[in-house]
């Protein structure tokens, strides 16, 4: 019990892993490349592997089922776009004209894709793919300049600490590939 993380509750109530301040950028880093390394031994390869077969690359499968078992399964996961709902928390009678005109605003924002980004569709429907497949559809959300934006992640560029249970883990990180 002594290799566990301590952890300390952080402002929403949750519990949080503490960070010890001890641990140099190289630390973290060799731990990063070093869970990366064995994320690659054990999951990444066969991931990959899956890929190769649905894509239909693999010569060594005779009839591919993966794909159309997968073409089946993907629609019932995610058919069409949500709609954006935005209420107030009571009723209109109570509603007044500044609550309605955020409440237009607020859906307007969501409903709305910025040209040069990938779209929610492109973004979800992709990490509904790479949950079938290799078994772990990854997004980002990030913010620039004020302005929301969804992220695709590739399999195997999201890298996360070991944990028993997914709240615990102390880290996660993205790999970036990026030319000079």
């Amino acid at each position: 019990m002594e290799n566990m993380p301590k952890t300390e509750a952080g402002s929403d109530g949750a519990n949080l892993p503490e960070i010890d301040p001890r641990k140099t950028y190289a630390d973290a880093l060799s731990e990063v490349k070093t869970r990366e390394q064995e994320l690659a031994d054990k999951w990444t390869k066969n991931a990959s592997d899956n890929y190769k077969i649905y894509v239909g690359d693999d010569d060594s499968v005779l009839f591919n089922i993966l794909y159309s078992n997968t073409e089946t399964i993907r629609p019932n996961l995610f058919s069409q776009v949500p709609k954006p709902d935005v209420r107030r928390r009571w009723d209109e009678a109570r509603g007044d004209l500044p609550a309605k005109v955020m409440n237009r605003m607020l859906e307007f924002c969501m409903d709305t894709n910025i040209a040069s980004y990938p779209t929610f569709v492109n973004v979800i429907d992709q990490c509904v793919l790479d949950g079938l497949l290799p078994g772990l559809g990854t997004f980002r959300f990030r913010f620039e300049n004020g302005v929301g934006f969804l992220d695709y992640v590739h399999f195997d560029q999201y890298i996360w600490a070991y944990c028993r249970q997914w709240e615990a883990r102390p880290w996660e990180a993205f790999r970036h590939d990026m030319t000079k």
